[in-house]
């Protein structure tokens, strides 16, 4: 893992909460809703914070193997979370 990118996730790390992208993630109420950084059963991360160790990944396999991978980018994070969670409570009416 590359420490530089770890840090910059470091600051904005709270008791309650986690600043990402300009968003606030709950890190003390566990839902099924992109602005949570825990799933409802309160062991799994949520799927915005999936994608964010999925842009770790990517950024080493770029620096150690030139794999040329594009990261995904803010907009397709947030907008893939949300459609999500529509998604799901679309299921559970």
């Amino acid at each position: 893992m590359d420490l530089a990118l770890a840090a910059q996730l470091t600051p904005r790390l709270g008791r309650d909460h986690i600043w990402l992208e300009g968003r606030k993630l709950d890190r003390t109420h566990p839902a099924n809703h992109p602005d949570h950084a825990f799933l409802a059963d309160g062991r799994h991360i949520s799927s915005t914070l999936q994608a964010v160790i999925a842009n770790y990944v990517i950024s080493v396999l770029n620096a150690r193997f030139d794999a040329k991978i594009s990261p995904l980018t803010k907009h397709e994070i947030w907008s893939q979370t949300t459609a999500e969670t529509a998604n799901l409570a679309g299921r559970s009416k």
